[in-house]
């Protein structure tokens, strides 16, 4: 099924739009404000990328797990992609994706469901092993009966 919406009912979706918004404004002005929206859309995904990269290096600094800086990483390359998609949803979909404030709802929503953890737990799962300070081998044999 999502093979369909993502090949199929999406791209109708878009063209709909497209000729609705058409026959509002008109050809021309559809096409330009296309164009704007690409040209100052991909003006925010690359300064918010930026800005982004300084708040891990900051987070990495601080000795802290960038889960949240991560996340909108994430969610500013999508919308990057969503930009280079022609239409107006995909358009409207990279906006809501470059808003910090939607992105932070976004992310409070994901940490709710089922299965979603956060880095930033200070637990971290492993095993262990006990290695003592001489190896077996250079031990004197005499010290370990006495015990």
């Amino acid at each position: 099924m999502p093979f369909y919406v993502l090949f199929i009912i999406f791209p109708l979706m878009e063209l709909w739009a497209f000729v609705e918004v058409c026959g509002e404004i008109g050809f021309i002005t559809a096409v330009l404000l296309l164009i704007a929206s690409a040209l100052i859309g991909g003006a925010l995904v690359r300064y918010q990328g930026f800005q982004t990269v300084l708040a891990m290096h900051d987070s990495f600094d601080r000795g802290r797990i960038p889960a949240g800086e991560l996340f909108d990483g994430f969610c500013i390359v999508a919308a990057g992609v969503l930009l280079i998609a022609p239409g107006f949803i995909t358009d409207i979909l990279a906006v809501l994706l470059l808003v910090p404030r939607l992105r932070g709802l976004l992310k409070s929503f994901l940490r709710r469901q089922p299965g979603w953890t956060t880095a930033d737990s200070g637990i971290i799962e492993g095993e262990y092993e006990r290695i003592e300070d001489e190896p077996p081998a250079l031990r004197d044999p005499e010290s370990s009966n006495r015990s």
